[in-house]
């Protein structure tokens, strides 16, 4: 992993992997290599593996400024987040807050498996 790899699952949705500090211009890295992924296709459920991701950095107020710059891409139907500690899930939540008019439904988890199951529809 490169620290930000996105790749799709042939269960039909992407697969995002982040590793190592999450900056907002890493974070808006991400959206920029999904949405400009050849395969990607607007409305596609996401997973967002960020489990190896030091969300810590990231602020309320630094959120705000990406969310305005991300105002014009298209939300995925459907985004499943993967952490592992609590102040990362935490992290999330004010993450959908700040969100909330540029989203589909989401669902944070704690297991990889969980959230490829929501996705490919059997969770």
């Amino acid at each position: 992993m490169t620290g930000l790899d996105v790749v799709m699952d042939p269960r039909g949705f992407a697969r995002v992997r982040a590793a190592g500090a999450l900056t907002p211009e890493k974070a808006l890295a991400i959206f920029r290599n999904l949405y400009g992924h050849d395969d990607h296709e607007p409305g596609m459920d996401v997973l967002y593996d960020l489990r190896e991701a030091d969300l810590s950095r990231l602020q309320a107020d630094e959120m705000k400024v990406m969310f305005s710059r991300l105002g014009e891409l298209p939300p995925a139907d459907r985004a499943a987040i993967v952490v592992r500690e609590d102040v990362d899930y935490g992290v999330m939540r004010m993450w959908f807050v700040f969100s909330s008019t540029n989203a589909g439904e989401r669902k944070i988890f704690r297991e990889v498996e969980a959230a490829e199951r929501w996705l490919a529809g059997a969770g």
